[in-house]
């Protein structure tokens, strides 16, 4: 079974989306909040087996949730920059509702 969560930094209340398979955490990917912009700064996968499809759940959960709150993607980790480039339709589609900042 697959669960993503989001979950807040006590501290900064910056954003960590996680993903767990069969009730293993097997991925985090970490934001930073400036305004009403996340920057997704970088992501860790613990499983050699599926590398590619766990990272492009979880990166796409962190996508459409935060476009759900109305915040703007900053593209930083080269994992989620190597996402948009491999779904151009994502990619395009957050362009057109200027919801995406690539470097």
């Amino acid at each position: 079974m697959v669960v993503l969560g989001l979950h807040f930094n006590r501290e900064s209340g910056d954003p960590q989306f996680r993903i767990e398979i069969d009730g293993e955490e097997v991925g985090i990917l970490n934001g930073v909040f400036e305004g009403r912009e996340v920057r997704l700064v970088h992501t860790e996968i613990d499983t050699d087996d599926l590398e590619n499809e766990v990272a492009d759940e979880l990166i796409n959960f962190a996508i459409d949730t935060m476009k759900d709150f109305d915040f703007k993607i900053v593209a930083v980790c080269p994992i989620v920059i190597g996402f948009l480039h491999r779904h151009p339709r994502k990619r395009a589609a957050l362009l057109a509702q200027n919801r995406l900042t690539l470097p």
